[in-house]
């Protein structure tokens, strides 16, 4: 019984990270889109610090590829720092399992404009660049996401 409830876990996560792909990728226009929540980083923050047996490192690396290939661009951009996010996350795993969903929140603010910083400096170096001040609006959005989102994949994974 415990092993069919981890694999319904696991399966739900995945399912979870393709949706955050989709969602990702949905093309939205005007202002909004500058906004948009990091929702893969969100998954993955999730499921590394509350599922890391299963998931890891080169479980975000991938994700990012395949944000690479569908976006286009500089190949590699999104699986390096989903990658670095990852490193990160593994590192202050067990510090993140017994803080407040609060600072969890201001620790995805961080994770957020940090992809952001590799991205867009990826991009600039490459002789695309876009204003360094979008940074901080997905940031923004994803950190005030976060205690929601946590409450809704609580809810999900214990179930």
């Amino acid at each position: 019984m415990r092993r069919r409830k981890q694999s319904q876990g696991r399966g739900l996560l995945f399912v979870a990270l393709l949706t955050a792909l989709v969602l990702q990728l949905w093309p939205l226009f005007g202002g909004v889109a500058l906004w948009r929540p990091q929702f893969v980083l969100l998954v993955l923050t999730f499921a590394l610090i509350y599922r890391p047996d299963y998931y890891g490192i080169a479980t975000a690396w991938a994700a990012g590829l395949v944000m690479d290939a569908v976006t286009g661009g500089v190949f590699g951009r999104y699986a390096l720092a989903l990658g670095i996010c990852a490193y990160l996350l593994h590192l202050f795993r067990q510090r993140l399992l017994h803080a407040h969903v609060w600072h969890q929140s201001g620790l995805v603010f961080l994770l957020v404009a940090m992809t952001q910083l590799v991205v867009m400096s990826i991009n600039t170096s490459a002789g695309s660049g876009t204003s360094w001040t979008l940074v901080w609006y997905p940031a923004i959005t994803s950190a005030l996401l976060w205690p929601l989102f946590y409450t809704l994949m609580m809810r999900l994974t214990r179930r």
